[in-house]
């Protein structure tokens, strides 16, 4: 190529693509088609371009005959082309050395290997095995009397780098003049058919040289692992981790034609280039005037700029200069290549033509790829990207959905059907006579059509609960006396802010800890056990080959499926019995046993149940909106965890509710980086006004500016179109400030969005007098509800924690093949 560039007088050709690449590829453009022509002219028996073949006959009546037929004719000639000068024989030798993962495991199942996966020794008895499957196996074979004889040997993978040769005949056999121009033709091929499938915007045809692009970048060694990585990732997003929809949106969209006219499509990042000069120009055009907000407004209407910049230019009949670049005719260039390559025989096999430079130059750009490197390779990213290693691409196809708004209405429904029910009006201190007795009208069973009013009547029942706990616990007579049943400390009033709030912490803990948690709480926590424990478990258990549990009395040969009674009573018969030290620990059921005794019946309290369960599910309720409002990552994570379980345990109402809380917490602290890890916990709330405890949820946001626009649009009345429904979508948040400027300025007073709240004193002094008159919070022996008769307490009774562990574990493993369960 060299010797052509000063043949030709290139001046502008450097060997550094990057800096010039237009004249480069222009360059190589001309070689590849004398190429192309000499190849055929040497193969077919052309004299000159403007001759018939004398090896080919062409057939009769060509100028007679149809466009399909002169192209059928062309496209066989072009083959015999391709078939003589770019294919070599070898090629389908080294495909076949490409073993898929189904047939390599194939071979290793077919090796017979000892339980601790060592080849043994295939001589009848013989007990010798080996860590590979090479030479020394084979040798001690053979050593035996008679030798072992192995038929169908599993095939191999090898790599492809060829031996050098015996003899140094074969070394001067080569012609490095056609070799050398052999793999120029392969090598333009390769690279003109894929910018033609740019031009022709043909998706399926870029995807396809991606694969032969990535070979040749691995063969290329280090100099090209970045784009062999993404080649390969290229191919796996296609083929394997997005839907069929977006597959095909993947491979289509690649390109844009901004012009109309035929193959004139150019790559979609070549497309943001010229967006952005666009734009830069527009922004030095504004000289002293730039400003941020300037800025913003010339890239949001850049496209429309430009079609108002062409239709002024096309209605004053304006000539622009041309984007594209000019190119001069190549016809004496080609020309004076064509002679040269034709008249050095560049295309005939002549033993011995040697290079100085290009010295026994290799042929087949691929003759260094190591095949097995490359399966070794590929099969290792296919690993990192089931391990959801390649953070690219989890972020790019990981739906980050916050689910914010959502849980709380669903958290809310489940306290309503647990706590609400219309036929326990004649059960005083419930959720419905409290609702009877403070006459709130308004409030509903379902939450989900009235949340607001639904949500403010719990927060009332829920104060009068914690009041009621607490002045039942520590001894209050009433709401403004002292307690008896703790001495608090002397000149209360005169302590700090920080002293007076240990003290408040220290009461409020001693109501959690009576009115909330039980005494189980910590024996159900225990039994959740982790993987590797219960990895641990099994190890220890000292299973068959076959997978079943031994007997451990020395020299029984019984096993059993299950680690379980039958296991044990044949342990226990044997003389002496077997003592089993330190049983491993099983992962069982934590729903409660039936009570034996009916005294154990009617020694409970459902007042006393009923509300401290109340206490229990408000806390956690008012703590989720409560992170909301402060904008507290870390504790809406926490709250997920807690409201996985409550929406686990509710059974098939809340499945995916108690899935979504799931893939949260595996966000959280496995799919995602560190730094998005970060993001994706403390970017879950917005602050329109800046006030303290004021945030609220981006999907009410979300909501909030959906309203705007729709009003918006509304307005639009008769003229609504397309563009106008963009237009007011782009410039909403500038909307709204600018009129939010204009009432300010003109000192109007505009009706707040928040909804007015009536105070609730009297409601809460009602509910507070029923609660103590009633001693919701003293357990009493006996007391009975109609509608909630034997009222579970705990929420999380129901709970079988063995089949949550496996559960968790399914996802797990599903998260891991990528599989989602919705």
């Amino acid at each position: 190529m060299f010797a052509d560039c000063a043949l030709i007088n290139r001046r502008n050709v450097t060997g550094d693509v990057s800096s010039s690449y237009r004249p480069n590829r222009d360059f190589f453009r001309v070689v590849f088609k004398s190429r192309v022509i000499g190849a055929a002219m040497s193969l077919l028996g052309f004299e000159d371009k403007s001759s018939t073949p004398s090896k080919y006959t062409l057939p009769k009546n060509m100028t007679a005959l149809e466009k399909a037929a002169k192209l059928k004719v062309l496209h066989d000639l072009s083959a015999k082309v391709v078939d003589s000068f770019v294919f070599k024989d070898n090629v389908a030798e080294k495909v076949n050395n490409i073993i898929s993962e189904h047939e390599r495991r194939n071979v290793l199942n077919n090796q017979g290997l000892t339980p601790d996966g060592r080849f043994p020794c295939r001589f009848p008895g013989c007990k010798s095995s080996f860590k590979h499957n090479g030479k020394a196996r084979r040798n001690h074979e053979l050593a035996h009397n008679p030798p072992v004889q192995v038929e169908n040997e599993p095939f191999q993978v090898s790599s492809t780098k060829p031996s050098p040769p015996s003899r140094p005949e074969e070394m001067k056999s080569k012609d490095d003049v056609f070799d050398y121009n052999c793999a120029l033709l392969t090598d333009g091929y390769l690279f003109f058919n894929f910018l033609d499938a740019i031009k022709e915007g043909d998706g399926d045809r870029l995807i396809r040289q991606y694969k032969y692009f990535m070979l040749h970048c691995k063969a290329d060694g280090t100099h090209s692992t970045k784009y062999a990585l993404e080649c390969l990732y290229q191919l796996f997003l296609v083929y394997a981790l997005l839907t069929p929809r977006d597959s095909v949106c993947f491979v289509w969209n690649r390109s844009v034609n901004n012009h109309g006219k035929k193959a004139c499509n150019i790559p979609l990042d070549e497309s943001t280039e010229h967006s952005n000069n666009f734009i830069k120009q527009c922004i030095r055009n504004l000289g002293p005037n730039i400003t941020e907000a300037a800025v913003s407004r010339v890239c949001k209407a850049e496209s429309t700029t430009r079609l108002i910049l062409e239709n002024l230019d096309e209605s004053l009949q304006r000539i622009s200069r041309s984007g594209s670049h000019s190119e001069s005719s190549e016809k004496k260039d080609l020309d004076e290549l064509l002679k040269k390559v034709v008249s050095f025989q560049a295309f005939c096999e002549i033993e011995g033509r040697k290079y100085i430079h290009f010295k026994d130059f290799k042929r087949d750009g691929l003759e260094n790829l190591d095949l097995s490197d490359l399966y070794q390779w590929i099969n290792r990213h296919k690993r990192n990207v089931v391990l959801g290693i390649r953070n690219k691409i989890t972020l790019q196809h990981n739906h980050l959905h916050l689910f914010t708004l959502p849980l709380s209405l669903h958290i809310g429904q489940l306290i309503y059907s647990r706590f609400f029910s219309g036929k326990s009006s004649v059960d005083n201190c419930t959720m419905f006579a409290d609702c009877a007795l403070i006459n709130r009208r308004n409030v509903t069973g379902d939450v989900s059509s009235s949340y607001r009013p639904n949500r403010d009547f719990f927060r009332v029942v829920f104060k009068s609960r914690v009041i009621g706990a607490a002045m039942s616990l520590l001894g209050f007579e009433d709401k403004s006396s002292t307690p008896s049943k703790y001495t608090l400390p002397k000149n209360m009033t005169a302590l700090e802010k920080a002293a007076k709030l240990k003290v408040l912490h220290d009461l409020s803990a001693k109501v959690v800890d009576s009115f909330v948690f039980k005494d189980n709480v910590a024996e159900k926590v225990n039994n959740i056990i982790s993987e590797h424990e219960r990895r641990n478990v099994l190890n220890n258990q000292g299973l068959t080959p076959d997978g079943r549990f031994p007997c451990r009395f020395p020299g029984c040969k019984s096993s059993f499926k299950h680690n379980g009674k039958a296991r044990r009573n044949h342990e226990l018969a044997h003389n002496p019995p077997v003592q089993v030290e330190n049983e491993p620990f099983q992962v069982s059921s934590t729903k409660p046993s039936p009570p034996s005794r009916p005294e154990e019946m009617k020694s409970k309290d459902d007042v006393f149940d009923y509300n401290c369960a109340l206490l229990t599910d408000g806390y956690l309720f008012f703590n989720f909106l409560d992170a909301i409002k402060e904008g507290d990552g870390d504790r809406l994570i926490r709250q997920y965890k807690y409201f996985m379980l409550h929406c686990k345990a509710d059974g098939t109402h809340s499945t995916k509710y108690a899935l979504e809380c799931l893939y949260q917490l595996f966000l959280v602290y496995a799919l995602l980086t560190p730094r998005d890890s970060v993001r994706f916990v403390w970017n879950r709330s917005v602050n329109n006004h800046g006030k303290k405890a004021c945030n609220i949820p981006l999907d009410e946001s979300t909501e909030h500016s959906n309203n705007f626009i729709k009003q918006c649009i509304r307005n639009l009345g008769p003229n609504i179109t397309e563009a106008a429904v963009s237009r007011v979508c782009k410039a909403e948040s500038t909307t709204r400030l600018i009129l939010e400027n204009l009432d300010e300025s003109l000192q109007r007073i505009s009706r707040s969005g928040s909804h007015s709240e009536s105070s609730e004193k009297k409601d809460l002094d009602e509910l507070l007098k029923k609660v103590v008159s009633f001693q919701a919070f003293c357990e009493i022996e006996g007391r009975k509800y109609i509608h909630f008769k034997d009222f579970k307490r705990d929420g999380l009774e129901n709970l079988d924690l063995s089949d949550l562990y496996q559960w968790i574990n399914r996802h797990k493993r599903n998260v891991v093949l990528g599989i989602r369960s919705r």
